[in-house]
Protein backbone atom coordinates (compact mmCIF):
# COMPACT_ATOMS: atom_id res chain seq x y z
CA UNK A 1 0.00 0.00 0.00
CA UNK A 2 1.27 3.47 -0.84
CA UNK A 3 0.29 6.80 0.71
CA UNK A 4 1.23 10.17 -0.71
CA UNK A 5 0.92 13.00 1.80
CA UNK A 6 1.64 16.63 1.03
CA UNK A 7 3.01 18.93 3.71
CA UNK A 8 3.60 22.66 3.60
CA UNK A 9 7.27 23.37 2.93
CA UNK A 10 9.22 23.37 6.16
CA UNK A 11 6.46 21.59 8.10
CA UNK A 12 7.33 18.01 7.13
CA UNK A 13 7.41 15.62 10.11
CA UNK A 14 10.62 13.99 11.27
CA UNK A 15 10.63 10.38 10.03
CA UNK A 16 13.11 7.54 9.73
CA UNK A 17 13.14 3.87 8.83
CA UNK A 18 11.00 2.02 11.33
CA UNK A 19 8.66 4.92 12.14
CA UNK A 20 5.25 3.38 12.85
CA UNK A 21 2.37 4.78 10.82
CA UNK A 22 -1.23 3.52 11.13
CA UNK A 23 -0.08 0.13 12.39
CA UNK A 24 2.61 -0.30 9.74
CA UNK A 25 6.32 0.39 9.63
CA UNK A 26 7.90 3.00 7.36
CA UNK A 27 10.33 1.40 4.91
CA UNK A 28 11.11 4.17 2.44
CA UNK A 29 10.81 7.94 2.24
CA UNK A 30 11.09 10.20 -0.79
CA UNK A 31 11.31 13.94 -0.38
CA UNK A 32 10.31 14.99 -3.86
CA UNK A 33 7.18 15.72 -5.82
CA UNK A 34 6.55 12.55 -7.82
CA UNK A 35 4.45 14.56 -10.27
CA UNK A 36 7.57 16.42 -11.44
CA UNK A 37 8.80 13.15 -12.95
CA UNK A 38 5.57 12.34 -14.82
CA UNK A 39 4.68 13.45 -18.31
CA UNK A 40 2.25 16.33 -18.67
CA UNK A 41 -0.87 15.78 -20.77
CA UNK A 42 0.69 17.86 -23.57
CA UNK A 43 3.84 15.70 -23.47
CA UNK A 44 1.71 12.55 -23.66
CA UNK A 45 -0.17 14.01 -26.64
CA UNK A 46 3.12 14.79 -28.40
CA UNK A 47 4.31 11.21 -27.88
CA UNK A 48 1.00 9.77 -29.05
CA UNK A 49 1.26 11.75 -32.28
CA UNK A 50 4.89 10.77 -32.86
CA UNK A 51 4.65 7.05 -32.11
CA UNK A 52 3.94 4.55 -34.85
CA UNK A 53 1.65 2.28 -32.85
CA UNK A 54 2.00 -0.62 -35.30
CA UNK A 55 5.76 -0.60 -34.69
CA UNK A 56 5.17 -0.29 -30.96
CA UNK A 57 2.87 -3.32 -30.97
CA UNK A 58 5.48 -5.42 -32.79
CA UNK A 59 8.22 -4.23 -30.45
CA UNK A 60 6.10 -5.09 -27.41
CA UNK A 61 5.64 -8.59 -28.80
CA UNK A 62 9.41 -8.89 -29.37
CA UNK A 63 10.12 -7.87 -25.77
CA UNK A 64 7.17 -9.90 -24.43
CA UNK A 65 5.49 -6.94 -22.76
CA UNK A 66 1.79 -6.13 -22.80
CA UNK A 67 1.06 -3.56 -25.52
CA UNK A 68 -2.20 -2.37 -23.90
CA UNK A 69 -0.47 -1.78 -20.56
CA UNK A 70 2.32 0.21 -22.23
CA UNK A 71 -0.19 2.39 -24.12
CA UNK A 72 -2.28 2.92 -20.96
CA UNK A 73 0.81 4.30 -19.20
CA UNK A 74 1.13 6.97 -21.88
Amino acid sequence: MTFVVEYEDGKEPSVNTGTEILGGKLLSVGFNDYRDEQLTQDEVSALNHAINFNDLKETCEDFEVNYDEVVAKL
